[in-house]
């Protein structure tokens, strides 16, 4: 899938204004949270909310255009002008202290999103959406997408593509995995997903 700037925008949108009620989260608890989105979205019908490219970095797997959109003040050379002035409609970056902040400052567009779209951004709202960013960053060094590049990642410090097929994967250790389903419609997702890619 490519990623959509526009959809990818009302994504960031979304989850900003609703998780709990300032319309504001940092930086990276949007990543990880839309992170949470696209992992349960891309097991359960074989395909990411947003369409994005997932790396790995030291705090975790980054789908790379969502996070050019976070950051697009200080991060646009990847965006056409078309797309950023789009951008500029919905969300804003604000730096406050040593911390940078995504703020939705118009309504979220809901035609971009489709109902499982919304159901699983929901669920990440529901499961993380509590919990700080720094809870939600270790929670993701958990899972196989980055797990498998944890050592690479210590010694290198570089950003490491993440085959999507890792989101797959059951990470070792969690009792209770929020993601967890069961394994033939995750076989049948995976084989769906395949045929796609």
């Amino acid at each position: 899938m490519k990623p959509d700037y526009r959809k990818i925008t009302q994504v960031i949108n979304y989850i900003a204004f609703n998780n709990d009620g300032s319309h504001r989260l940092p930086e990276l608890k949007a990543i990880k949270l839309i992170w949470a989105a696209d992992r349960y979205h891309l097991r359960k019908y074989a395909r990411t909310v947003t369409g994005d490219n997932y790396v790995a970095m030291g705090k975790g797997p980054v789908g790379s255009s969502t996070k050019d959109i976070i950051e697009f003040e200080t991060n646009y050379e990847n965006i056409t002008d078309e797309n950023l002035e789009y951008i500029k409609k919905y969300i804003k970056f604000e730096q406050e202290n040593d911390a940078a902040y995504t703020t939705a400052i118009a309504d979220t567009d809901m035609e971009e999103l489709s109902e499982t779209d919304k159901e699983a951004l929901s669920f990440a709202l529901r499961n993380f959406g509590k919990m700080s960013k720094e809870e939600i960053i270790e929670f993701t060094h958990l899972y196989p997408e980055w797990k498998i590049h944890e050592a690479e990642l210590k010694e290198t410090r570089r950003v490491v593509p993440i085959d999507m097929l890792d989101f797959f994967k059951d990470p070792d250790g969690i009792e209770h995995d929020p993601f967890n389903i069961p394994q033939d419609i995750l076989e049948t997702t995976k084989e769906l997903y395949e045929e796609y890619a």
